[in-house]
């Protein structure tokens, strides 16, 4: 899960305007740390209703809103960064693009999936064209 954090931060870096600040944060089970890091963990799973099979958790605080959302993957012992970003993107509109996505184009993708007629398709792909 580490790695998975530390990819969505780094493209999270990448992002020049975010129009929302975004926190994440994880609650771990604490095997070998010190009685702070233990007492820290009890506070967050009582603070944020946390049961320990739940652990790892994965909220997504944001401002404004008095409680976080739960981020609950597919395969919650190896979750997924698109999954992850999807579910930012889902609840924040924040763009964060996966490999190999330009913002602009993904954008023109979302527009042109709900057009029905050839010819409206076709300015769309001018747009693109035109990028």
């Amino acid at each position: 899960m580490n790695d998975m954090y530390k990819e969505f931060s780094r493209r999270l870096g990448q992002v020049e305007k975010a129009p929302v600040k975004v926190l994440a944060a994880s609650v771990a089970p604490v095997e070998n740390g010190s009685e702070d890091d233990k007492l820290f963990l009890d506070t967050m799973m009582t603070r944020y209703e946390i049961l320990p099979m739940e652990l790892p958790a994965i909220k997504l605080f944001l401002m404004g809103k008095p409680s976080p959302i739960s981020f609950t993957p597919k395969d919650p012992s190896n979750p997924d960064l698109k999954e992850f970003i999807k579910f930012v993107k889902e609840h924040t509109g924040l763009y964060v693009g996966l490999p190999g996505c330009i913002e602009p184009l993904d954008k023109l993708l979302i527009e042109m999936k709900d057009l029905n007629s050839k010819d409206a398709r076709i300015i769309v792909v001018q747009k693109a064209e035109g990028l």
